[in-house]
């Protein structure tokens, strides 16, 4: 979701962009400079902060901008996107690593033959054994599980091949 955040010190306005719509404040004792103290997640002032990803954050003042990436793989500096060391991030969780170093959310296994199909829409993966069908959202990392009110007669025989059939 783009932000973008606009601070005139000269006009003593404040304007936040938030997907496509202003919002708008006057009237806050600005004087003519500040020194920025940029604060994403929990500091003195916030403890319970929703979880973020930042991407592409870009400070600048109308004549001079700073672009940082924010793609970094590891450490706590922050480097803007023409290689200058300009910021430290604390405790910060670097996506790209997720990326490139897969973890495991969700294993389960049958002891049976059993079929698995992804609900695009619902987000969800649909597992059917011959007695249940389990559901697993996967962005809720939730699974259920309902049983058939009555078994399938029939084995489930996803490709594989039974010498009881022609």
């Amino acid at each position: 979701m783009p932000v973008k955040i606009d601070i005139d010190l000269k006009g003593n306005t404040l304007g936040i962009l938030i997907n496509g719509r202003w919002y708008r404040a006057i009237d806050f004792g600005f004087s003519n400079t500040i020194t920025p103290k940029i604060y994403f997640g929990k500091n003195e002032h916030y403890f319970d902060v929703p979880k973020m990803a930042i991407r592409n954050l870009t400070i600048g003042d109308g004549s001079k901008n700073y672009s940082f990436p924010l793609n970094e793989w590891s450490g706590k500096n922050v480097y803007s996107s023409d290689g200058d060391n300009l910021g430290v991030v604390d405790n910060p969780v670097w996506l790209i690593i997720e990326s490139y170093f897969w973890a495991p959310r969700f294993t389960r296994g049958f002891s049976e033959v059993a079929g698995v199909n992804f609900n695009e829409a619902a987000q969800k993966l649909i597992m059917f054994k011959s007695d249940s069908l389990i559901s697993y959202d996967v962005q809720r990392n939730n699974l259920t599980g309902q049983t058939y009110q009555n078994k399938c007669p029939v084995p489930p025989a996803f490709g594989q091949k039974h010498n009881q059939y022609p």
